[in-house]
């Protein structure tokens, strides 16, 4: 979790720098945090019925 500050006045909003590093690490390494897993999917019918799952 990253901590957003916003002004009051301007209503302008940021994270601090330390914050910012770990987002980019994590994009960065991504595929080391990466779980694969399956999802089920779901075909729809024209009036949004399910076909299949």
């Amino acid at each position: 979790m990253y901590i957003l500050f916003s002004c009051p006045h301007w209503g302008e909003s940021y994270i601090t720098g330390e914050k910012l590093q770990k987002i980019e690490q994590i994009k960065l390494n991504c595929k080391i945090f990466a779980v694969p897993r399956f999802v089920d999917v779901v075909s729809l019918n024209e009036d949004n019925s399910a076909i299949a799952l």
